[in-house]
């Protein structure tokens, strides 16, 4: 069985290049990590504020790389953390997207690869 593909570079490949698409994705794939533990920190310290803020901030890259199924489950989180204030909802939410992020982090990092590949 064929792995699902969680992204779509196509907004990316608008930029003209792929030198600008490997910045982006790089960008991305540095910066990413971070800001799901300091996630997990706030799921920690309880602050669902602090979910909702960083939910959002995620949207809005995930939405960038069409990662479709992440932001479905970051927008759940949003509403979670945010108009419901639910603790234990935000927790199950965060817990299943880390697990997709890990799927997403290696297929991107496997773009990345292969795009260098192609310019070379």
């Amino acid at each position: 069985m064929e792995e699902e593909v969680l992204f779509d570079t196509a907004l990316l490949e608008e930029l003209g290049d792929k030198k600008s698409t490997i910045i982006v994705l790089g960008f991305f794939l540095d910066n990413s990590p971070k800001d799901l533990k300091e996630l997990e920190s706030l799921l920690s310290e309880k602050d669902l504020q602090g979910i909702f803020n960083k939910a959002h901030k995620f949207k809005g890259s995930l939405a960038m790389l069409k990662a479709n199924k992440l932001v479905a489950i970051i927008e759940e989180l949003e509403i979670a953390a945010g108009s419901e204030k639910n603790l234990d909802k935000s927790e199950i939410l965060i817990n299943l997207f880390k697990e997709k992020f890990g799927l997403l982090q290696s297929q991107l990092q496997n773009e990345v690869v292969k795009l260098k590949s192609s310019i070379a």
